[in-house]
């Protein structure tokens, strides 16, 4: 009786894709942020989302944004009371396309501000 033998999975490297991005690490305060929108289920059963914005360096939650939806709007306007309050982050990182409208307005703010 024979054990098969393990197979070991090939290793991606970074930059190896036609749809690479270059990940920065944080360097400092306000260098990178991430956001992400999370989902729940309330007892009743109806959908709660989260807006969460982070510093990617001090681990500083920015801002948790609660509600029944979470569209482009809501990230926009999140985003730019925090580019007041806070300032400009040089880098934003999401992994969600559909809130790519929020990017938009970033790249808008970096090129004019």
């Amino acid at each position: 009786m024979q054990v098969p033998r393990k197979q070991h999975r090939t290793r991606r490297f970074l930059g190896g894709s036609k749809k690479f991005c270059v990940r920065h690490r944080a360097r400092d305060k306000n260098h990178v942020w991430s956001y992400d929108s999370v989902t729940d289920r309330t007892e009743d059963g109806r959908q709660l989302r989260l807006l969460v914005v982070l510093d990617e360096y001090t681990r500083e939650c920015l801002s948790i944004e609660a509600g029944r939806s979470c569209t482009a709007q809501d990230v926009i306007g999140v985003l730019q009371y925090l580019f007041a309050v806070r300032g400009m982050p040089e880098h934003l990182r999401s992994d969600n396309l559909a809130m790519t409208p929020a990017l938009s307005l970033y790249q808008r703010y970096f090129v004019v501000g």
